[in-house]
């Protein structure tokens, strides 16, 4: 036992837990000062429901389609709105002429083709990118599509991306009709809450 004390490192040992005995009850007794509560703290449930594949909740919103003619500029819609079921005429014909049922009806397959193309990107859904991409093209009257371009981006690539390639598998199920149609439509990607 002396040699135990006399010794320098076993000296060292003791006077060093003694020294560290006072740290170690005051972190015993004060543990109330290191546990935090948090308060309003946002919580994120996840449910297997979240992952499985859901097209309601994975559909993007029904998109409004815009014709004009080809030598005509196309007038802007605001964004804003929630776009209707009903389709949008050129200028020069809502002046003079009637509606024609032949071109509602076209209008109405090739908005109903882009809708069933339409792909919301699963990057784009797990990184929560929105937004509303306008894009426009020509419809020829020979079954072929020209001129397909972004109006204005939605911020972000992907769905850029994906927009114009939605419109490009729609149009191998556009009808024919028989003249050029210049179609101006904002295709909105949007993540819906539960």
């Amino acid at each position: 036992m002396k040699n135990a004390l006399l010794n320098t490192k076993a000296q060292a040992s003791y006077i060093t837990f003694l020294a560290f005995l006072p740290l170690l009850f005051a972190l015993i007794y004060t543990h109330s000062l290191f546990n935090t509560q948090i308060n309003k703290e946002e919580s994120l449930e996840l449910a297997m429901k979240y992952f499985i594949q859901n097209e309601s909740y994975l559909a993007p919103k029904k998109q409004a389609l815009t014709p004009k003619q080809s030598s005509k500029i196309a007038p802007k819609k605001p964004l804003a709105k929630a776009p209707s079921k009903t389709q949008a005429k050129p200028l020069n014909e809502m002046a003079s002429l009637t509606p024609k049922q032949s071109e509602e009806s076209t209008l109405n397959k090739i908005q109903e083709a882009i809708q069933k193309a339409q792909i919301y990107p699963p990057i784009a859904q797990k990184k929560r990118m929105s937004g509303v991409v306008k894009v426009e093209f020509m419809w020829m009257s020979d079954k072929t599509l020209a001129d397909l371009k972004i109006v204005q981006s939605s911020g972000y690539t992907l769905l850029d991306k994906s927009a114009l390639e939605s419109i490009r598998k729609a149009s191998l199920n556009f009808p024919s009709y028989e003249r050029n149609l210049k179609i101006t439509l904002p295709i909105s990607y949007e993540i819906k809450s539960l």
